[in-house]
């Protein structure tokens, strides 16, 4: 088994970090970026609302067994570079 976390977003983007193979994605609603792990079971998140120019970002959510792994702070900066390249 790989020890990484893998970072798809869209397929087209993939980073390595923590120590399990997991995905971040943009969720189906486009409200937020979530973890899911090889069982598809979802072990964070980060959701938002959008409008008017604004991306409010309401919350961070990580499974106690990612934490310190700065599992929340990737999904920060995918939400970030998600809000630059849609003009947020």
């Amino acid at each position: 088994m790989d020890n990484q976390i893998i970072c798809h977003l869209k397929s087209t983007h993939t980073q390595y970090i923590g120590t399990s193979r997991m995905q971040i994605q943009l969720m189906d609603t486009n409200e937020g970026f979530e973890v899911r792990n090889e069982a598809n079971e979802q072990l964070g998140k980060i959701v938002w609302k959008l409008g008017d120019g604004v991306m409010l970002m309401n919350g961070t959510l990580v499974d106690p067994s990612l934490r310190g792994q700065n599992v929340g702070e990737k999904l920060l900066n995918e939400a970030a570079d998600f809000a630059r390249k849609n003009g947020y």
